[in-house]
């Protein structure tokens, strides 16, 4: 079974019904006066995120800079003989509805907590969780049944937040990573996946999103604190 949506689902009842489900207006959001600043080096996320988080109509939140929109992005990877490390990149065609990112890169795939990510039995953190996997088994198709990880590098920052625009200001993102060595996109009218190099996705900086540029930064200083710990 090399769907994404057989992802485990048999040991986890509740991800079954989110996929069959439409999505509601509930969204996860924390507070943004409950967290501590800088946003971006939060070591405790997980603890905040159950104690202050709560759902909100999606169009409320979306104008309101007081809270904080929670959303998992998800870096895929694979490990190539002769080439190493690949990161899984999609490319917005022309299709897409939104012109302004027509042949822009994005180095992650995510999206929102939706309430029907909830299990009330569960914590807010494995909402999110599910949310990641939710998203993970609505854009791509991968090969095998990944193990989701928390994305974090050898300095202290990893979660996204972009304070220079509107919609940045609102929305807080969580990074996780995932392996696998093939990736289809779902959307293929809409989107084309590749796998590139850091070298190469460097050579396309110019052209990724902005959430995608503040992960390629991540990644680069991972990559040169690991070198130097050798």
């Amino acid at each position: 079974m090399g769907l994404l949506l057989s992802y485990g689902y048999a040991n986890k009842p509740h991800l079954e019904k989110i996929i069959r489900m439409s999505n509601t207006q509930r969204i996860l959001v924390v507070p943004r006066p409950s967290l501590p600043e800088p946003l971006q080096t939060i070591s405790n996320i997980e603890e905040l995120v159950n104690k202050f988080g709560k759902w909100l109509q999606r169009d409320f939140a979306e104008n309101d800079e007081d809270f904080l929109q929670i959303i998992p992005y998800i870096l895929i990877t694979r490990t190539v003989e002769f080439y190493g490390t690949q990161y899984f990149c999609y490319k917005r065609k022309k299709a897409g509805t939104e012109e302004r990112l027509h042949n822009n890169y994005s180095l992650g795939v995510g999206g929102h907590v939706d309430w029907n990510d909830w299990d009330p039995t569960l914590s807010l953190w494995d909402a999110v969780e599910a949310g990641a996997w939710r998203e993970l088994a609505e854009e791509v198709r991968l090969d095998s049944v990944p193990t989701l990880e928390r994305f974090s590098t050898n300095l202290t920052t990893d979660l996204i937040y972009d304070s220079s625009n509107a919609v940045g200001r609102v929305h807080l993102g969580i990074p996780y990573i995932c392996n696998s060595s093939n990736v289809l996109v779902k959307e293929i009218d809409k989107l084309e996946g590749l796998f590139m190099t850091l070298e190469e996705i460097k050579t396309i900086e110019d052209r990724l999103e902005g959430w995608s540029k503040t992960l390629l930064g991540y990644i680069e200083n991972d990559s040169r604190t690991s070198r130097a710990n050798v």
